[in-house]
């Protein structure tokens, strides 16, 4: 089965959304969320002790995204030229600091609806570990020490378009161009850039990714915040996107943010397949 499905008909506005903006840079827009993990703290606290496995705010992000996408079939897609094509899978791309940050590389879950907050936290652990430490072959051949390292930044430039349009329009299969993924992009892209002490950040769509959707996760800080009705000391997390209009729009938004906020903000209250 094919991993992506054209759609065949659009909304009025989709159809304008297409026509009017080439893509993904063209048609931007950003907003962010401040999450209470006042009680997720010592949920997470409690998963530690028990399971001995850390699980990060940024793994809690991209599993309530996967929760999102599930109740939302939709936009848990991509746009090549000028049509949409859903996904068969939901797939997270976890973007992994290397070096305190002197470099960046990913690492995707695939299947995070099939996976548990645990499931996710202990792959990427070891993957982390492999990228650190020079034990991923593909990162050391390629990004590292192979064309990323060698090539002039505009033969870049050409790579990563010949490689999107290789991928993703003539649909030659990935690992003849060096991935065991399908689509090594994922679904949604989740950063967390809490642990360099930013609060709020909003990072640009990847055009060649074709990943309409990234999610950058700051530093919980206690803030002063109303709980019904009264002014009060809780945990807040703030948490950005940068999102892609033409598959987007206010209403997916609004859904998305919603039940981001309620799987955030309680995780112990969701399925037990969860944990």
């Amino acid at each position: 089965m094919a991993l992506f499905t054209p759609i065949d008909s659009y909304s009025s506005f989709r159809r304008v959304a297409l026509a009017q903006w080439n893509d993904c840079t063209d048609a931007t827009i950003q907003g962010a969320l401040y999450l209470d993990v006042s009680k997720t703290s010592q949920y997470l606290a409690k998963l530690k002790e028990e399971h001995q496995e850390s699980v990060s705010y940024g793994v809690l992000v991209g599993k309530a995204v996967t929760h999102a996408l599930t109740a939302m079939p939709e936009i848990n897609a991509k746009i090549f030229g000028r049509r949409i094509y859903k996904k068969r899978t939901i797939d997270i791309f976890y973007q992994v600091d290397i070096d305190n940050g002197s470099d960046l590389s990913g690492v995707v879950v695939t299947d995070t609806d099939q996976k548990s907050l645990l499931d996710i936290a202990r792959f990427l652990r070891e993957r982390a570990e492999k990228l650190r430490t020079g034990k991923d072959e593909q990162y050391e051949k390629t990004q590292k020490g192979g064309l990323f390292k060698v090539l002039p930044i505009w033969c870049l430039a050409w790579l990563f378009k010949l490689y999107a349009f290789l991928l993703y329009r003539v649909r030659v299969p990935p690992r003849w161009l060096g991935s065991d993924l399908i689509d090594p992009f994922g679904s949604v892209m989740v950063t967390n850039v809490g642990k360099f002490g930013v609060d709020v950040a909003y990072a640009p769509l990847i055009r060649w990714t074709h990943v309409p959707v990234i999610i950058l996760v700051g530093t919980a800080r206690d803030m002063p915040t109303v709980v019904d009705g009264e002014l009060c000391v809780r945990k807040m997390l703030p948490v950005s996107a940068t999102i892609d209009h033409r598959l987007l729009d206010g209403a997916h938004v609004g859904k998305l943010s919603k039940i981001m906020r309620s799987y955030v903000e309680d995780p112990e209250a969701f399925s037990a397949s969860d944990i």
